[in-house]
């Protein structure tokens, strides 16, 4: 097989394994897979601030806030004063956790369903490849988040990519 059929298989995988996944997060968040990309990341990273979400989301600063105003107005953030008063620290509400946890469960069976054609012995090889690539990419806490927003992070005993962190671990 030749490169480019590689690069264009791992292409068409990647592709439908964020298409069903971002499909799974939206059928059972009700939200789109950005606003529960967001309430992960927070549930991940509570208390920072707007900038912080906006530079993991990789959106501009009145996306942001736009979308933190939205969340907050349905109950599922809460945003607090910050150490630094100008700022708002966020974290999820009782509710803004719960639907978070029902968005990685959707996720975590989407994945599992679309991977059962694969034996256990192609599961571990798997495994130990597409801990690499995240893990590549990541070099700090935003990095990092960006890798892992809609990671569940209860279902990574080990995770490659905050292994590979040297200084800043995820929180």
């Amino acid at each position: 097989m030749t490169a480019e059929a590689i690069v264009n298989q791992v292409s068409a995988m990647c592709l439908l394994l964020a298409d069903e996944q971002a499909r799974a997060v939206e059928q059972a968040s009700g939200l789109n897979s950005g606003a529960a990309a967001a309430l992960v990341v927070i549930g991940h990273a509570p208390n920072k601030n707007i900038d912080f979400l906006r530079r993991v989301l990789r959106r501009s600063h009145s996306a942001v806030v736009r979308l933190v105003a939205s969340l907050t107005d349905r109950d599922l953030l809460e945003r607090h004063h910050a150490e630094d008063k100008r700022a708002l620290a966020l974290t999820l509400s009782e509710r803004g956790t719960a639907l978070c946890q029902d968005a990685l469960k959707a996720r975590q069976r989407t994945m599992a369903d679309r991977l059962a054609v694969l034996t256990p012995r192609e599961l571990r090889t798997l495994q130990r490849i597409s801990g690499k690539l995240p893990t590549s990419a990541a070099t700090d806490e935003v990095t990092a988040l960006q890798v892992c927003r809609l990671c569940d992070a209860q279902a990574c005993d080990d995770c490659p990519v905050e292994a590979g962190l040297d200084d800043d671990p995820l929180v």
